[in-house]
C-alpha cells in the first residue's frame, strides 16, 4: 500500500504563503529516502546550508516518490479565512485535494488538532503529532512542502534587499522581520503586500495598529488558495 504523508510550512510565518504538501511513497522508497537522510525539515535548522540540504532531498524526494503535490495558499487568502476563524479548515482542504482520488491509500496527517476529524471520517488515514518523526512520508512531506516555501520566501527577500538589505528571520515573528516591516512602514504608511494583515502587529505603532484592525479584515469571501 502507498502512504501518502501530508505536511505544512508556513501557517505561522508574519511574511509570506502557506504551503501543503503530500508525498506518496511504497515501501521501497521510503527505505531509499530513509538512507538519504530524510526526516523532518526542522531538524535541519535554518540558514543557507539547511535552505541548500531541504532543496537537494526534495529533489531527490521527487525522483524516488511515487507521487508528490502541493498546494500554495496566498497571504490574502490566508487573511481571508483567518478573518473568518477557518484557518484549520483551509488546511483540511488544501491536504484533501491533494489525495483526491487516491482512496485506497493510506492517508497520514501531521496534526490531531487539524485533522484528527477529517482523517476519522476516511478510510485507512491517521492524523498523528509529530508525525514527521515517525513516518518517512510525512517527513518528505516536510521537507518538500518547506523547500517550496523557502523558494517562495527567496523571491521576497530578493524584492527588498535593494532597499532594505538581506531580509533575515524566514518571515517569522522575530526582531529581524519586525525591523524590516517597521522601516517598511516608517516609508509608505502600510504592510507590505507580503505581510500578513491578521498577524497581530504589537511592535507598529499604536495608531497604525488601529489601522490595521479596522481595516484588514476580508471583504472578498470567494478567495480560494
Amino acid at each position: 500500500m502507498i502512504s501518502i504523508g501530508i505536511d505544512e510550512a508556513g501557517r505561522g510565518p508574519v511574511l509570506g504563503p502557506m504551503v501543503v504538501a503530500a508525498v506518496g511513497l511504497s515501501n521501497i522508497a521510503e527505505k531509499k529516502l530513509k538512507r538519504l537522510g530524510v526526516t523532518d525539515s526542522k531538524a535541519f535548522g535554518a540558514g543557507e546550508k539547511a535552505i541548500s540540504t531541504r532543496k537537494d532531498l526534495a529533489r531527490n524526494i521527487g525522483e524516488i516518490a511515487e507521487f508528490v503535490a502541493l498546494r500554495v495558499a496566498s497571504v490574502a487568502t490566508i487573511d481571508c479565512r483567518v478573518a473568518l476563524h477557518q484557518l484549520n479548515q483551509l488546511e483540511q482542504e488544501m491536504a484533501m485535494s491533494l489525495v483526491e482520488g487516491r482512496q485506497e491509500a493510506q492517508v497520514i496527517f501531521d496534526g490531531k488538532l487539524v485533522f484528527g476529524g477529517l482523517a476519522s471520517t476516511m478510510k485507512n488515514a491517521v492524523a498523528e503529532n509529530k508525525a514527521e518523526e515517525k513516518y518517512i512520508s510525512v517527513a518528505a512531506a516536510s521537507i518538500v512542502a518547506k523547500s517550496h516555501r523557502d523558494a517562495l520566501f527567496s523571491l521576497i527577500a530578493q524584492r527588498y534587499f535593494h532597499a532594505y538589505g538581506e531580509l533575515r528571520g524566514g518571515g517569522y515573528g522575530n526582531k529581524a522581520t519586525s525591523d524590516f516591516l517597521s522601516k517598511y512602514v516608517d516609508d509608505h504608511g502600510r504592510l507590505p503586500p507580503e505581510a500578513r494583515k491578521s498577524w497581530p502587529h504589537n511592535y507598529l505603532p499604536d495608531v497604525f495598529r488601529q489601522m490595521l484592525r479596522k481595516n484588514w479584515r476580508c471583504s472578498e469571501l470567494g478567495l480560494a488558495f
